[in-house]
């Protein structure tokens, strides 16, 4: 799996090994170690959206791939920010090699394999995928896990972000990546959980610590006025854009 340093903020399990690949905030923003990119990383002082971190990937125009080795058990966790209702926008692929399995956003639902999910237009939306065996068990934002759908039980091989399918309409940016090729310390039900993981970020917690204090609320200011880019998740509000709105939100959560 590739390294995303400034643009994603990657966890990578192999066999019992637990490397956290983490954003900082000097990092270069780009898409160097994806097999194939055609989508191009923004950071925020070239007016890109991002949800963690300086930078995000913009998916409006084009996509990201990677291959890995085939496995049948894997995790995914990714946010992704769409502007407005879209018309059968295919957003995330995977792929034994053989067959896709597309997920797409269509007005504002997210479907994929006969099944739909409220998705949250003009919002940041988290996307929590979990495939053991084929079978699949998909979470976005706090709605429960869709399950009962089986694909590619070959095993997975790789997968495309951004741009897949359809036109866009509007913004599409992703951001705060995740991938797991085989076990993660919690199960299976709690990583498709909101509450209770780790590596959920919490949206007003602009410093990063893991939990929100006067601290954020003072770096939301901060970037409000051009004194300086949070590194956490000032967008409190998941819209898109750093305001009052997300101090405010912020100051309502500590």
């Amino acid at each position: 799996m590739p390294h995303f340093r400034g643009l994603f903020y990657e966890k990578i399990w192999i066999s019992t090994l637990f490397v956290t690949l983490a954003a900082v905030a000097n990092a270069a923003c780009n898409t160097d170690s994806w097999d194939v990119a055609t989508a191009s990383a923004k950071n925020i002082e070239n007016g890109g959206i991002r949800y963690e971190g300086l930078c995000a990937l913009d998916g409006s125009t084009g996509f990201v791939q990677q291959s890995i080795p085939k496995t049948t058990t894997i995790y995914y966790r990714f946010f992704v920010f769409v502007e407005k209702a879209q018309t059968n926008l295919t957003i995330f692929t995977l792929t034994d090699g053989i067959n896709n399995a597309n997920f797409v956003v269509d007005g504002s639902n997210f479907k994929f394999a006969g099944k739909t999910v409220a998705f949250n237009v003009g919002k940041w939306n988290s996307v929590r995928i979990h495939i053991n065996a084929g079978n699949v068990s998909l979470a976005i934002n706090d709605a429960p896990p869709l399950t009962g759908v089986t694909i590619l039980s070959r095993g997975v091989t790789g997968m495309s972000l951004g741009k897949l399918g359809g036109s866009v309409n509007g913004k599409l940016y992703f951001d705060a990546f995740v991938a797991s090729s085989n076990v993660i310390p919690e199960n299976a039900s709690v990583f498709l959980s909101e509450q209770g993981k780790s590596d959920i970020l919490i949206p007003g917690d602009a410093n990063g610590s893991g939990s929100i204090d006067t601290q954020d609320a003072t770096l939301i200011m901060d970037e409000i006025k051009n004194n300086g880019n949070a590194a956490g998740v000032p967008d409190c509000t998941k819209d898109g854009v750093i305001d009052i709105r997300d101090a405010v939100c912020a100051v309502n959560k500590i």
